[in-house]
């Protein structure tokens, strides 16, 4: 029965994260963003555009899961900031 539950819960949290990612038809990669990192907080912000860690941040928290402490800009997550996260589980590591 508790498997049931944590499987329903996590394709509500996955129908959650799908329909967030569907209202980002176009939305543009921030090379910028992530080329000047110490500044992407501001860069996103003002060019309606995304590096691969602020997306996987947004998307999880669409999903409701929290990857990092809440108050944490999803604009200035680094993409090494996932393997320190105690919200995830390493799957894959590349030898």
């Amino acid at each position: 029965a508790k498997q049931a539950v944590e499987l329903r819960e996590a394709g509500r949290r996955a129908a959650k994260a799908r329909a967030w990612f569907a209202t980002l038809d176009g939305q543009p990669y921030d090379w910028r963003g992530l080329l000047a990192f110490t500044r992407a907080k501001w860069q996103g912000v003002r060019n309606w555009k995304m590096f691969c860690s602020e997306f996987s941040t947004r998307h999880l928290r669409a999903g409701d899961v929290e990857p990092f402490r809440p108050d944490t800009d999803a604009d200035s997550v680094a993409p090494g900031e996932f393997m320190k996260s105690g919200a995830l589980l390493v799957v894959w590591k590349a030898e």
